[in-house]
């Protein structure tokens, strides 16, 4: 009998962009080809890591997971993880929807979300064959437009003083001809 090829436990989105206060939703994601022997797979767990000085979790949710039955999903923000064990009455073949994740972000920086090595699914209690990817998001101040200036959300157009004409900070004061 031939071993199946592997399965895959990913993030989606895989890359973000945010400001610090703001919140992000991923989810948690993957594709099976059924494990072991091809007979499905019933099982997932696994730990999601993130950068704990950067974002914590808000929310974590298994509403309308694939894995239907024993689930649980614990966020731990003083050691930036999420331990998940979920699984499932019947065998799940092609892709699946595992949770999702609402993150915070804290401050400014770059991170990424990955799994530790111990992530994998399994089938009939056998380990299934898995391969994790994980995600990078970055966290930076917001910048007012192009022209602007200020902080967000105060930004405004400049203008010259009362009285001057011009574009800022290239403003003068109009003066008449010599003799007018």
């Amino acid at each position: 009998m031939v071993l199946a090829a592997g399965s895959t436990i990913f993030i989606t989105p895989s890359t973000g962009s945010l400001n610090p206060g703001a919140s992000e939703t991923v989810l948690i994601k993957g594709n099976t080809d059924g494990g072991p022997y091809g007979w499905g797979i019933s099982q997932v767990e696994g730990v999601l890591t993130f950068p704990k000085n950067l974002v914590k979790v808000t929310s974590v949710s298994t509403a309308g997971s694939s894995f239907t039955w024993q689930q649980s999903a614990t966020p731990d923000n003083n050691n930036g993880t999420v331990t998940f064990s979920l699984r499932s009455l019947t065998a799940l073949v092609g892709d699946v929807y595992i949770m999702s994740v609402t993150f915070q972000a804290l401050t400014t920086g770059s991170g990424t979300l990955g799994f530790t090595s111990g992530t994998t699914f399994y089938s009939n209690f056998a380990t299934a064959p898995t391969t994790t990817s994980g995600g990078s998001y970055t966290i930076s101040a917001p910048t007012c437009p192009a022209g602007q200036t200020g902080t967000p959300p105060n930004c405004v157009t400049p203008t010259c003083p009362a009285g001057q004409t011009g574009t800022p900070p290239n403003c003068v004061t109009p003066t008449c001809p010599a003799g007018q």
